[in-house]
C-alpha cells in the first residue's frame, strides 16, 4: 500500500451504529485529515535560523580575513621602510658619509676651502 501524501484527505468507510428504531447497519464515508507535524516545522525553522546565522558569520569571516591580509601587507611595507631607516642610521655613524651630507645638503666647506657657485648664463634668443 502506498503512503499517503501529507495534508491529503482520505475517505475512510466507518461503521455507523444504528439509532434505536432504525433498520440495518450502514456505512458512510468520513473524511480523515492528517495532522500537521509541528515538530517538523520547528526543526525546519531551527535549521533555517542556524543557516542564516552561519551565512552572516561567514561573510564577517571573509571581511575580517581580507582586513588581516591588508594589515599584513601594510606591516611588510613598514618593516621594509624600517630596515631602510636602520641602514641610514648605521651610515650616519660613518664620518665620510656625514661629511658628504654636510657638503651636499648644507653647503658646508672645510677651513681654508672656498666655495664657488656658478650660475648658468641666460640664453639669448
Amino acid at each position: 500500500m502506498k503512503p499517503l501524501p501529507r495534508n491529503s484527505k482520505v475517505m475512510v468507510k466507518e461503521k455507523v451504529t444504528p439509532l434505536s428504531g432504525t433498520k440495518g447497519m450502514g456505512t458512510r464515508p468520513v473524511p480523515k485529515i492528517r495532522k500537521k507535524r509541528p515538530a517538523l516545522y520547528l526543526l525546519a525553522l531551527f535549521f533555517l535560523y542556524f543557516l542564516i546565522l552561519f551565512a552572516v558569520q561567514f561573510v564577517r569571516y571573509i571581511q575580517l580575513s581580507n582586513e588581516v591580509k591588508a594589515l599584513n601587507r601594510e606591516i611588510d611595507s613598514i618593516k621594509a621602510e624600517n630596515a631602510l631607516l636602520n641602514e641610514e642610521i648605521e651610515r650616519l655613524y660613518d664620518p665620510e658619509y656625514l661629511e658628504e651630507l654636510a657638503r651636499g645638503r648644507l653647503g658646508m666647506v672645510r677651513r681654508g676651502e672656498i666655495l664657488f657657485y656658478f650660475q648658468d648664463a641666460p640664453k639669448s634668443p
